[in-house]
């Protein structure tokens, strides 16, 4: 009985639901203007609830808005969108959390950063000794907007991730730009801020771990840190893969290998003298052709490290020498490859004429 009533009520409902469409399809027809423009208005809708989380019904209370690019007016193109590492490194930022900071980051960032004697607790005592030490002026940290600036692709799937922020400190207002270097699997891989636009709070919970930095920083000072202090350092012999690399491409004639290992900011800073990956190229290309033509046997036979000198706030300075031959003679040079917080090659110095003159300064003496 109860399965003869419950097919009576199953066959009802699928024979109105069938006169249903079929009377929706008769009147469309009909109307095919107004049909289009429901359509089109049911579309829109859909589009505008999933864009904004159901209008904000399925959004949480902790995530932080960050400003995006508008899109391109002239080819029409959106803008680029933060990444999800990026959009959990921030609110980490914005909340002074630690943790999302720590779960934003890349297993080999991560161990970069234990190497050093920095993890989660570490970024969370920072962030606490800032909080602490404004607490005591009555001014709370309190950040009030983060943008993205833009995005570069670079090699290997990553993508280097500009955002500026503004942050108050009572009746006094900050500002400062963080460079986030985003890997294939959207996680942060590096996390920098440029000297001429530094993000004060990255740079202390990075970087300084002193409270006397810490609390000139943060109300918008300047002695902390456009140029770190310098301070004792200490030798080691660890090997690090960016300089790693870059001896490999300085000694194989490759550009690429090289021009990968900077940071952003060195690139930059050699592309307003006109040195690219191209130019570098070009000068090894046109060294190797004219040592050809000459009947020269010109190569380099291997290099290695030296010793490597921590500094503070991250930064270390790699010695390696290169052994180097000229139809039999053998020669040897010194390389300086000096590296940021990053790890990644900030300036370099040394004998290699080659090198010097494919980054355009001129050759060097060590004593």
């Amino acid at each position: 009985m109860i399965f003869r009533v419950v097919g009576r009520l199953t066959v009802g409902f699928f024979r109105r639901l069938g006169r249903l469409l079929v009377g929706t399809g008769r009147a469309a027809s009909r109307h095919l203007v107004g049909a289009l423009v429901v359509t089109l208005l049911i579309v829109g809708l859909g589009v505008s609830f999933v864009a904004t989380n159901g209008y904000g019904l399925f959004t949480s209370s902790d995530d932080v808005n960050i400003e995006a690019p508008s899109s391109d007016v002239t080819s029409g193109q959106a803008g680029p969108a933060p990444s999800t590492g990026s959009r959990l490194f921030l609110t980490g930022l914005y909340r002074q959390n630690a943790q999302k900071i720590w779960d934003s980051l890349s297993p080999r960032y991560q161990a970069s950063l234990i190497s050093k004697q920095i993890d989660e607790t570490v970024l969370q005592n920072r962030f606490d000794r800032i909080a602490a030490q404004v607490k005591k002026d009555g001014t709370p940290l309190q950040y009030s907007k983060i943008q993205m600036l833009g995005a570069t692709d670079l090699k290997d799937k990553t993508t280097l991730e500009v955002y500026a922020t503004i942050y108050r400190v009572g009746d006094k207002v900050a500002n400062g730009d963080v460079q986030l270097v985003i890997d294939k699997d959207q996680k942060v891989d590096g996390v920098q801020t440029p000297t001429d636009a530094q993000e004060k709070i990255v740079a202390i919970v990075f970087n300084v771990d002193t409270q006397d930095t810490a609390k000139t920083d943060a109300n918008g000072g300047t002695s902390a840190a456009t140029t770190p202090k310098a301070g004792v350092g200490a030798y080691d012999s660890q090997v690090t893969k960016a300089a790693e690399d870059f001896m490999y491409g300085a000694t194989n004639f490759d550009a690429g290998k090289i021009w990968d290992n900077l940071t952003p900011g060195y690139q930059k800073q050699l592309q307003d003298q006109k040195i690219t990956q191209a130019t570098i190229q070009q000068t090894f290309d046109k060294y190797r052709n004219d040592a050809q033509q000459q009947k020269q046997t010109i190569a380099y036979q291997g290099y290695a490290l030296l010793t490597r000198i921590s500094l503070t706030n991250q930064r270390t300075l790699s010695k390696y020498e290169g052994a180097f031959t000229v139809n039999g003679q053998v020669l040897d040079w010194e390389y300086l490859l000096f590296a940021d917080s990053t790890g990644k090659i900030a300036n370099i110095g040394g004998q290699d004429p080659l090198l010097n003159k494919a980054f355009g300064i001129g050759s060097q003496t060590s004593n």
